[in-house]
């Protein structure tokens, strides 16, 4: 590849004890977005120069430096200079955009800018075009009334329908609902995030949008608003006042962030690697804290607008989590009952035993789990139906916060 290859042996001397900015590309050869993201990175490479030394870390050959340097994705790219990281980013991108956050974070090739590049350009609402909104909101809320649009912890679309983001091209594609729609995907697992799935709620998001606009940010202001809260989550729920001084400590950077401030890179790799601290502290049963440590980690700094797969993970599966279990410690169950879940996965992984999931292996595991643990089967089935019995208040207190997003982001 003609990349400089770092493996755990050569880390400190080749990484942290380097002269100059060190892009590390975080890959493994399973992982079909860190192969297409290589061509990019050997482009990078070659445009940089002696001005930016870029090398890669197979992560299956490295698998302690998943935890050393608190990587929840691949592709990661980090950004090294004097022994620290200063800047990290995950996804596949465009080069274009590397090299702006390249530029953003003190490196440039010492001939001037890489050419040719390929700015992104700003992002606009529907591309401007009255006729096309008014097709997405007939579509869209044609299937909300035909009961088509659910809530899920991903995005689908399939002969019944799916999720709210997938509805507007009936598939789920990231990239297609962004051509098609100008609107940045964290804005369609946003509305996932709080439960739009009505013909009401689709007319009334829909609307807050006015033709043209960049909502980049709304997926950041919803975590603000949402996550930033001091009165959204409980002390007793996070059950950690660190945890708490973590969330309070990133709500007051995102917020200047969002001010057009500058926040230094080594604040969020600081925020991150606290959050990612506690979380390894934290034992396995208190799953509540553990995730919402995870959720501030994954947010330290947030995501771009366009990497569906970090939102995806941030929104529907750490978040939608947060809601159920804080719905369930409300209504009197404790941080016990919350893990039961991760208490079945781990039993059900010890079943397998590293067997391939056929309906055989599946059986078996039910069985097991059912003859040894029936009674925290029923209660798992109970606090389901209970977290489905009062979903829709949840999105009653979301949505406002979705449109006054997407408000605040046209007018800051």
């Amino acid at each position: 590849m003609g990349l400089l290859q770092i493996n755990g042996e050569d880390f400190e001397e080749k990484v942290l004890a380097a002269k100059g900015p060190i892009l590390l590309d975080l890959w493994a050869d399973w992982c079909a977005p860190c192969h297409a993201l290589m061509p990019t990175v050997e482009r990078l490479a070659k445009a940089y120069g002696t001005a930016l030394t870029v090398a890669q870390m197979d992560m299956d050959a490295n698998k302690p430096f998943w935890d050393r340097l608190a990587v929840r994705g691949i592709p990661t790219l980090l950004l090294f200079r004097d022994g620290g990281e200063v800047a990290r980013i995950t996804g596949v991108h465009p080069y274009g955009k590397l090299v702006a956050w390249l530029d953003a974070n003190g490196v440039t090739p010492a001939a001037g800018r890489p050419q040719p590049v390929q700015q992104d350009g700003e992002w606009c609402a529907f591309h401007g075009d009255a006729e096309l909104k008014r097709f997405f909101l007939d579509r869209v809320s044609a299937h909300a009334e035909a009961g088509e649009i659910t809530n899920a912890r991903m995005s689908y679309w399939g002969p019944k329908g799916g999720t709210i983001s997938s509805a507007f091209m009936r598939q789920a594609k990231p990239s297609v609902f962004e051509r098609a729609t100008g609107l940045p995907i964290s804005l369609g697992l946003a509305m996932e995030f709080a439960g739009v799935t009505t013909a009401e709620q689709v007319g009334r998001v829909l609307d807050a949008i006015p033709l043209g606009a960049d909502l980049a940010d709304v997926a950041r202001r919803l975590m603000l608003a949402w996550l930033g809260n001091p009165a959204a989550l409980s002390p007793a729920y996070l059950d950690d006042p660190r945890l708490d001084a973590i969330r309070m400590d990133w709500a007051r950077h995102l917020r200047a962030a969002l001010a057009g401030e500058t926040v230094a890179p080594a604040v969020w790799v600081e925020l991150r690697q606290r959050a990612a601290n506690l979380r390894k502290e934290m034992p396995l049963d208190r799953s509540v804290p553990r995730h919402v440590a995870a959720m501030l980690a994954d947010l330290s700094p947030p995501p771009q607008p366009d990497n569906g797969g970090e939102w995806a993970g941030i929104l529907l599966l750490l978040g939608k989590y947060t809601i159920s279990t804080r719905l369930l410690f409300e209504a009197g169950y404790s941080h016990y009952h919350l893990s039961l879940e991760d208490v079945r996965y781990q039993f059900c992984e010890k079943v397998a035993n590293g067997r391939d999931p056929t309906p055989e292996v599946i059986a078996e595991i039910h069985q097991k789990w059912e003859s040894e643990h029936g009674d925290l089967q029923n209660l798992i089935e109970t606090m389901q139906a209970f977290s489905h019995a009062n979903g829709n208040a949840e999105a009653n207190h979301l949505l406002p916060m979705l449109i006054a997003a997407i408000e605040d982001t046209v007018s800051p």
